[in-house]
């Protein structure tokens, strides 16, 4: 949904924030602050912290939604070429912002304990899941949908598997990580369904 520029401030704001202190640790009147306004103000905006939360993983998946929508729309000959594209793009969000999967790791925690971040968590990684098995199908037609569905949820745990080891400082070498992705799912890929009927 469209944000006027005032709630579009304090989203921003709440994402600086929460990087910084995690979810647990933001209040709201540091938020308020990080954008510049009164409490009261960021209150008429959204009335507590758990409206804002929300907000703003909506926010980050309508974000992430339409960075994948780009990579559907690219060209690719190969299926090869078309998931090279996704983990190009993680291993940008991960080097160019990695507040993003900061506080999407931070969303997941608290899902664990709120039904409705969990549902609204779920959601984007079920729109991730399906940009991935669109692309399968659309290289590889006779592919199974449930081997589909297995080798997305494959696909989301070693792109945020990065993420996680990267934030944490454990030296991934991310082109070398996502090189090996590549190869292992593609050979599984060529292993069980053969060759890619779509490619020229």
């Amino acid at each position: 949904m469209p944000y006027t520029p005032q709630e579009q401030r304090i989203l921003d704001a709440a994402l600086n924030v929460m990087a910084r202190y995690s979810i647990s640790g933001t209040r709201m009147h540091l938020i308020a602050e990080e954008a510049g306004m009164a409490s009261s103000n960021l209150h008429y905006h959204f009335k507590t912290k758990h409206d804002l939360l929300l907000a703003l993983l909506a926010e980050m998946q309508d974000r992430f939604d339409g960075e994948r929508s780009d990579v559907m729309m690219r060209s690719s000959r190969t299926l090869r070429e078309r998931l090279q594209v996704f983990f190009e793009q993680k291993k940008t969000f991960i080097l160019e912002q990695p507040r993003y999967d900061k506080i999407q790791f931070d969303f997941w925690v608290l899902g664990q304990s709120d039904e409705t971040v969990k549902e609204s968590f779920g959601r984007s990684f079920d729109h991730w899941r399906d940009h991935l098995i669109q692309s399968m199908t659309e290289f590889y037609p006779q592919m199974d949908p449930e081997y589909a569905k297995e080798l997305s949820f494959l696909l989301v745990s070693l792109m945020m598997g990065a993420s996680m080891q990267y934030l944490n400082g454990d030296g991934v070498d991310l082109d070398a990580y996502f090189s090996i992705c590549l190869d292992m799912v593609m050979g599984e890929i060529e292993r069980t369904c053969g060759p890619c009927l779509a490619e020229e």
